[in-house]
């Protein structure tokens, strides 16, 4: 990790919450037995190799310590034209779940390349940066208006390190992931009202909310799926699947 460089898209905001994509096309003439890509970021990362998911990470370090991690890529590269991609999403403060620094990602894949400003990168669409907080143990609240469309590429930065933080190899395994799909549809509850505008009510609405039933003529299943049909709702309803 040594001559990796801290990289964040060109315009994302030097402290607060904030959420990026940076990405690295590559080309690979063999696959190799084996290749690893260490990483960590502030505060939060998912990576995608050609287009599958890799890894989460990292494990909650503190004022003193940045952990990364390492993993074995060999199986998800490909002979030809290669990409890597990294989600990060930074809290942009010190609460009981983190210790943040500043929206910015680290990266090396052995024998391939290192974060430098040969990346490019883009802010998330639709992911607010002035939020208000949530709940002070948890931090500031995440809100993304899915309607926004995606933004172009651009080349990436340096980002300044963080001051007095060792980087250190996470000590854990990876964790393991496990998906589980509903057996059975039980309940479908729907918000009644609609979510105010003002992000500061949101939190007492969600904790206040009252439910109802969905209607059975908006519920179907199709080829072992269930379907939720629409019925002239506003996009702030939220629909609740209880399985």
């Amino acid at each position: 990790m040594m001559n990796a460089k801290w990289i964040t898209p060109a315009d994302c905001p030097a402290e607060g919450t904030a959420a990026f994509w940076v990405k690295r096309d590559f080309e690979v003439g063999s696959v190799p037995q084996s290749s690893v890509l260490q990483i960590t970021a502030d505060s939060f990362y998912t990576a995608y190799l050609n287009g599958r998911e890799i890894a989460r990470g990292p494990i909650r370090g503190n004022r003193e310590t940045q952990f990364y991690d390492e993993i074995e890529v060999a199986p998800f590269l490909q002979c030809g034209k290669n990409e890597l991609k990294i989600f990060v999403y930074c809290v942009g403060e010190e609460n009981l779940t983190i210790n943040s620094f500043a929206p910015q990602v680290k990266a090396v894949l052995s024998d391939f390349f290192v974060t430098d400003e040969q990346w490019k990168g883009k802010m998330a669409a639709g992911w607010d940066h002035d939020v208000p907080y949530y709940t002070p143990q948890i931090g500031k609240m995440e809100c993304r208006d899915l309607r926004v469309n995606e933004l172009p590429w651009t080349p990436v930065k340096i980002a300044i390190p963080p001051v007095n933080k060792e980087l250190r190899k996470n000590p854990l395994p990876p964790m393991r992931q496990t998906v589980f799909f509903p057996d059975k549809l039980l309940v479908n509850w729907e918000c009644e009202t609609v979510l105010p505008l003002d992000f500061d009510k949101i939190p007492e609405a969600l904790q206040t909310e009252k439910i109802h039933p969905l209607p059975e003529r908006r519920i179907d299943g199709k080829d072992g799926k269930i379907i939720i049909a629409g019925d002239n709702i506003d996009l702030p309803h939220i629909s609740t699947l209880r399985c």
